[in-house]
């Protein structure tokens, strides 16, 4: 038995497991269970693997834990090989296996897995993250807007929270983003007037410490979507 993940892909791989990990602890509206998350099966399905690999890779990112779980795992991190593991548990021995985390972040990628939709979408939004990075770096105010409004778009669908905890998503039509809490849209306009405003406080060193400071309409919704995509530093994005 091997608690490795095979493969030559260690950089597909850990890219995979954030996926699973955020798309875990990120469901969308009415698609969570009772603890808040995204229900294995379900999980298991947007990545094309199956719902053991699906809990695997999150006990590998540190983001699931039963009481089972924690059991296994502190018997295999006392020293008890998998079979003593079986022993005092009364699992069996793919039970065990599955409780444990991967020791290589290395994955033998199927085309499946690699064109499933989970994958795509997470993949996605890291390279918009990136180009919108690279233009903030830039400082070009066009390629800024641009990059901005291409995050924004592959962000649809994402949940968010405003600064009172109230969970919310939106959708991207044309040039206006509805958002599922307001009744109103907020257009682009209005994005780059919250776009600028925290650009300029941040160039002269200040943070933009809440939505207040965006100035525009739709702010409490607009702050922590342009936290989450980097364009306002020194906030938890996740």
């Amino acid at each position: 038995m091997d608690h490795s993940l095979d493969g030559d892909a260690p950089g597909l791989s850990r890219i995979l497991t954030d996926a699973v990990a955020d798309a875990y602890r990120n469901p969308a509206e009415g698609e969570e269970d009772r603890t808040g998350h995204l229900p294995l099966n379900l999980l298991a399905q947007r990545f094309c693997i199956t719902p053991l690999k699906a809990r695997k890779l999150l006990i590998t990112a540190g983001v699931y834990e039963t009481e089972q779980s924690r059991r296994v795992n502190d018997l295999y991190r006392s020293g008890k090989t998998v079979a003593e593991i079986q022993a005092v548990t009364g699992l069996s021995q793919p039970s065990v296996d599955g409780y444990l985390p991967y020791t290589r972040q290395v994955y033998r990628m199927t085309e499946a897995v690699l064109q499933s939709p989970g994958l795509r979408q997470y993949r996605n939004r890291l390279d918009a993250e990136a180009r919108l990075g690279q233009a903030l770096t830039q400082g070009e105010e066009q390629a800024i807007r641009a990059a901005l409004w291409d995050a924004l778009v592959q962000f649809a669908g994402y949940p968010f929270r405003t600064a009172k905890g109230l969970r919310f998503s939106y959708a991207v039509k044309g040039g206006e983003l509805f958002f599922t809490r307001k009744e109103k849209s907020v257009t682009s306009a209005t994005v780059y007037i919250a776009l600028d405003n925290a650009l300029a406080l941040q160039r002269q060193g200040l943070p933009v410490s809440g939505p207040k400071k965006l100035n525009c309409f739709g702010a409490s919704y607009l702050y922590p979507v342009l936290i989450r995509v980097g364009v306002i530093q020194g906030e938890d994005r996740r």
